[in-house]
């Protein structure tokens, strides 16, 4: 029976974590010959080349996670990526980027072959496919790998190993959850602070001790060999499901932090329930008075909504998991396997409640919902909208001076009598009015996603000839996905139900009677409260996306030994290994929204987004070739030199090629020296050529607007106008600085190519201490060239008006009235395009030492093992843009606007683990993050003295499990990860994967995870 590895293997386990380890192998041939992650040709041993850290199974048992994804970003080599922590932008995936270049430059395999794309919306592979107890070991590869695996393995490889001859029945079952104390007395003050809360806000203080995101997995494994021996069916069927935890549960993530200078103050967004009002150019901002209803008063900036309590800090999911792994071998020519792996996954990515969003932008003066009541000043809401007195006089919110009454200077066309041009207003008296009001009396926004995968692997392996043995495979994969979101706003909806008249009966009713016919309610922003269920039942509507990838691929490779036939060099035994291959590759994607999404009439979802399909065919043919140079010499144990060369054709973007050089130089056996140069490329993927092109949102600075914090001058408005004239100021800002940018697709990329250098020193002293030692040192440099990626539209803007540069200026187009958000015609392309190039270098320095206690005269005391993994950052630079327009930034030790996600300059994971004598197994781990700053700010320079953005200090965490065989076929675990329950640094800085003031998918963000499983084998 195959016994998943556990306490009487856990010392052997904890070996075979160190990068470069002599055992690392991915599969053992018959004749105990071994495939390395990075190689397709087969040697005596697992001698790699390339630098390789290994996952055990063991590691899965001892970190109690539920998710893949959880365990291998607990690899310094792994950055932030989408996972359970994300919410708002969610894909419901779970993501590897591997030396922080992204996941989509990261490639995922299974017993060595691609994954598909994670969903319709994702290219990168989606880890939640994989069933954590079928894993044996994880292989992550560091740099280029294009010459073996083909596009994507830019940053490296992660390659996982699913158990394939497992014999018996086995129940793998695990209990989870997070417990936390609440007891930042600093978060809490702020949130005592911020009291009494604006209307429609959560401020109190979250219950202490909270334990919550529990999760529960199970998995049924079940397996047979054939009666002759040559065979085995291993199946698995598992079922995991995780509870949401709410930003609202965390003390220091109930309120959205703003400021930071000297300390951080509860904010949020400028669309608050009780609304924010204004007109045009020059507008005064006003909100509704709650204390006087029926009338308004000057909005302050403490007059912003608290985001933050019904976003999600854990998503809560449930995932079905159901496959097999078939082979048997017929006779030493044919070897028929079979992969079939399935799932269903559901998410649910909620964040704060919809709103109007400024989306729509008139309203009739005869409305009856506006008041006429004055103010404390004497003015009623008539008045501040429409005017005092004198219909060609603007209403007060449209004034140059913020509201001052008699104001006559017509700044914008919203006088009453006038229709408003983009309104779809042709009626007389109805005036330019931007509302932004949260609807907090609905329910807050949901998107429900669900992703179900299919892949199904089929092939035929075994002896060509004397010394030659053939691999062939055809490997079909599908994502389905779609995403179904509730509590939408509807654009049209709102502003229909804006335009109110009174119904002849002392009632109110929506003007149009087309409108009328299909339900609408009028909607009442004009009093506290005035918000029904009847009118959210109009204005909110549920919306959907579908879609799909397809992707096929075929492949037929021959590897053989050339030593039969003489090639080998006079000073080895070892002759010439040599492979070669053809890979056909096909992918496809499907989207297609509902109308809502298709003509753009969701707020905040922005412009129109069409249904769009595509298809990319790829051809490689490859060569390998594994060349043993000396062999038992003095000074040259060994020395190996690796080449290989893929030439790829690829539809979209023509064709490339890619190599490999290695060397791998055992001087003594003690010391080994190894390292070379790759040259890898990244053809773009199917999502990022087809994926529709459509108007979203993003956070910039309208130099020509009013209140511009950095005006351009009227050459620099006119240049970002095609050279018509365009005053700076006389334009209306948006009140939450979120600007159109039109997103999406290029069929017509060029691959990305990148160049990877490693060279690295291996130490295992062997007799020199007791026990077994390990140490290596390992030099990376990657440079990709012609990334794929956007233009950054506050780039592209800043450029035209400075420069009229007519690259960038192509990318501004204002519409009519000048505006870059009001309408969908204006908007700054940000679409795929090949930009500038991405670099990083570091140092992987990686251990491991195991010893029996009695070797070292301790007696009985059983054993210990120490595992190592770090990485030092040296840079991880960013050229925007190949012409050097943007200067190029360094983000090692950085996080913020510009470099995203936390990138510290060393992060490293120590276990260690004691093996007891008496059964039971013990292990301690200790993982670190240095200290990151702030990079840049949009604000100017931070202050490290008084500014608390300025840096998130470096985290400790301890981790402990312990591990007890109460029989030969029962394992219990039990474990505790982040022992002292330490909270995340914390910001107010979003950018990258940030969350609930932090950054969840790099710091432990939910507190003292608590975990409990079993293994019992039947």
């Amino acid at each position: 029976m195959s016994q998943r590895t556990s306490r009487s293997a856990l010392l052997a386990s904890t070996m075979l974590l160190g990068v470069g380890l002599p055992s690392l192998a991915v599969a053992q041939e018959a004749d105990d010959e071994i495939i390395v992650t990075g190689s397709r040709i087969p040697s005596a041993n697992a001698v790699s080349s390339s630098p390789v850290t290994t996952i055990g199974n063991v590691e899965f048992d001892i970190r109690g996670t539920t998710r893949v994804e959880d365990l291998v970003n607990t690899l310094p080599q792994a950055f932030a990526a989408q996972g359970a922590n994300t919410s708002n932008g969610a894909t419901g995936t779970a993501q590897v980027s591997l030396r922080g270049l992204g996941a989509n430059r990261t490639l995922v395999l299974i017993n060595g072959r691609r994954m598909q794309y994670g969903s319709p919306i994702s290219s990168a592979p989606d880890l939640n496919q994989i069933p954590g107890a079928l894993v044996e070991r994880v292989d992550v590869l560091t740099g280029g790998a294009s010459a073996v695996y083909g596009s994507d393995a830019i940053a490296g490889v992660v390659n996982f190993i699913m158990m394939q001859d497992f014999e018996g029945v086995r129940i793998d079952a695990q209990l989870s959850g997070y417990q936390h104390g609440n007891n930042n007395q600093a978060a809490q003050d702020r949130l005592i602070a911020a009291q009494p809360p604006a209307f429609g806000s959560d401020l109190s203080i979250p219950e202490s001790g909270v334990f919550d995101g529990k999760g529960q997995e199970i998995t049924l494994i079940v397996g047979a060999n054939t009666e002759d021996g040559r065979g085995n069916v291993t199946a698995y069927a598992g079922y995991r499901n995780n509870d949401a935890i709410l930003q609202a549960d965390r003390d220091y993530s109930k309120c959205a932090y703003a400021g930071g200078d000297p300390d951080f103050g509860c904010a949020g967004s400028s669309t608050t329930p009780a609304g924010r009002f204004f007109t045009g150019v020059g507008s005064g901002d006003y909100t509704l008075d709650e204390n006087v209803p029926g009338t308004f008063r000057p909005r302050t900036g403490s007059d912003t909504f608290n985001y933050n309590p019904t976003n999600f800090y854990q998503r809560p999911d449930e995932r079905y998991t159901l496959g097999a792994f078939a082979h048997y071998e017929a006779n030493r020519h044919l070897d028929f396997y079979l992969e079939a792996m399935f799932y269903d996954y559901t998410s649910d990515a909620q964040i704060a409640f919809t709103g109007t969003f400024f989306t729509t932008n008139a309203v009739n003066c005869d409305n009856p919902l506006i008041s006429n009541v004055p103010n404390a000043a004497g003015f009623s809401q008539l008045d501040y909208i429409c005017g005092v007195s004198d219909p060609g006089v603007d209403g007060i919110l449209g004034t140059n001076d913020n509201g001052t009454p008699g104001d006559t200077s017509d700044d914008f066309n919203d006088d009453p009598g006038l229709p408003i041009a983009g309104s779809g207003s042709t009626t007389a008296g109805d005036v330019t009015f931007y509302p932004g009001k949260r609807f907090v009396e609905g329910n807050p926004r949901n998107n429900s996603i669900r992703n179900q995968s299919y892949r199904i692997v089929g092939g035929v392996r075994g002896e060509a000839f004397e010394g030659w043995n053939y691999d062939t495979y055809f490997q079909y994969g599908t994502t389905r996905g779609s995403n179904t979101y509730d509590n939408d706003g509807v654009i049209p909806n709102m502003q229909d139900a804006l335009f109110a008249v009174s119904d002849g009966m002392g009632g109110v009713q929506c003007r149009s009677a087309s409108a009328r016919a299909q339900g609408c309610v009028p909607l009442n922003l004009f009093t506290p409260g005035g918000v029904n269920q009847a009118q959210l039942d109009y204005v909110l509507l549920q919306s959907f996306q579908l879609g799909a990838t397809k992707q096929y691929v075929g492949e037929a490779s021959l590897t053989g030994d050339l030593g039969q036939y003489g090639f080998k060099t006079p000073w080895a035994e070892t002759g010439v290994g040599i492979s070669f291959g053809a890979q056909w590759r096909k992918d496809k994607l499907e989207y297609n929204p509902d109308s809502l999404f298709e003509l753009g009439l969701l707020s905040g979802q922005g412009g129109p987004t069409p249904p769009t399909s595509g298809e990319i065919e790829t051809t490689d043919f490859y060569v390998e070739s594994k060349i043993p140079l000396a062999e038992g010499m003095a000074f040259a144990e060994s020395l190996v030199f690796e080449g290989g060369y893929r030439h790829s054709d690829v539809s979209t973007s023509g064709s490339y090629s890619t190599w490999k050089l290695l060397g791998d130089w055992q001087i003594t056996p003690e010391l080994r020296v190894r390292g070379g140069w790759q040259r890898a490329a990244r053809a773009a993927n199917v999502i990022e050529s087809f994926t529709p092109q459509a108007i979203g949102l993003t956070q910039i600075e309208d130099g020509c607007a009013v209140g511009a914090a950095n005006p351009y001058t009227a050459a620099g408005c006119a240049n970002t106008n095609g050279g018509a004239p365009l005053a700076p100021g006389s334009i209306p800002n948006n009140p939450a600085d979120q600007y159109n940018a039109l997103f999406g697709g290029n069929p017509n990329l060029d691959p990305e190519v990148s160049d990877t250098y490693t060279v690295g020193v291996v130490l295992t002293p062997g007799d020199y201490v007791p026990g077994n030692l390990f140490v290596s040192v390992d030099y990376f440099d990657i440079t990709v060239e012609g990334f794929v990626g956007i233009v950054n539209p506050q780039t592209a803007l800043d450029q035209c008006a400075a420069n009229n540069d007519p690259f960038f200026c192509s990318l501004v187009n204002r519409a009519p009235n000048g505006s870059l958000w009001i309408t969908p015609q204006g908007f700054i392309t940000a679409t795929n395009v090949n930009t500038g190039s991405l670099s990083t270098s570091g140092l992987d320095i990686n251990a491991n030492w195991s010893f029996d206690f009695a070797d070292v005269g301790m007696g009985s005391a059983g054993g210990i093992a120490f595992d190592l993994v770090g990485t030092y950052l040296l840079d991880l630079n960013t050229f925007e843009l190949p012409d050097g327009t943007v200067p190029e930034y360094d983000c090692a030790g950085f996080y913020g606007s510009r470099c995203g996600s936390p990138n510290p300059e060393w992060r490293h994971k120590l276990r260690t683990t004691w093996q007891s004598p008496f059964g039971v197994d013990a292990s301690v781990t200790w993982r670190y993050f240095s200290s990151v700053v702030h990079g840049d700010s949009v604000s100017g320079p931070r202050s490290a003295l008084t500014d608390l953005d300025y840096k998130l200090g470096s985290r400790n965490y301890i981790d402990l499990a312990a591990s007890y065989n109460v029989t030969e076929k029962w394992n219990v675990t039990v474990g505790v990860n982040n022992l002292l329950d330490k909270d995340p640094p914390l910001t107010s800085q979003t950018a990258g994967f940030s969350n609930g003031n932090t950054y969840p998918q790099t710091y432990d963000a939910q507190g003292r995870y608590i975990f409990l499983g079993t293994t019992i084998d039947f």
